[in-house]
């Protein structure tokens, strides 16, 4: 019985490779992906968990846009990342949008759920 499991991240170089790796598990149910700010903005990290499901064959897993804003501060760093953040890789293009909903909605939905 697989885990089901729901990952919170900013899809860059390294995060794109745990969503496909994710992907590839057989013991990981993948029940949605949040998208937050990182080396690039949450818009591009949104477009880049989307461009990365659809890669995986994955583009039914719901994505949720979620903070626009760090912590404590900003560290964008296209030099390193690329201006996508993926290091100039060239995904496929998205089919579906990500779900209008905000991740932290999605979060505290699936959380009483469980209970």
């Amino acid at each position: 019985m697989p885990k089901h499991i729901i990952i919170d991240t900013d899809p860059g170089i390294d995060d794109s490779l745990a969503l496909l790796l994710a992907a590839a598990s057989p013991e990981i149910s993948l029940d949605g992906v949040i998208a937050v700010h990182g080396n690039v903005s949450t818009e591009q990290t949104t477009k880049n968990a989307l461009s990365v499901l659809e890669l995986a064959g994955l583009s039914q897993v719901p994505v949720f846009k979620g903070c626009d804003l760090p912590l404590v501060k900003s560290h964008y760093s296209p030099g390193t990342h690329g201006g996508n953040g993926l290091g100039y890789a060239q995904l496929p293009g998205i089919s579906d949008p990500a779900t209008v909903k905000h991740g932290s909605d999605f979060l505290v939905s699936r959380s009483c759920r469980i209970r």
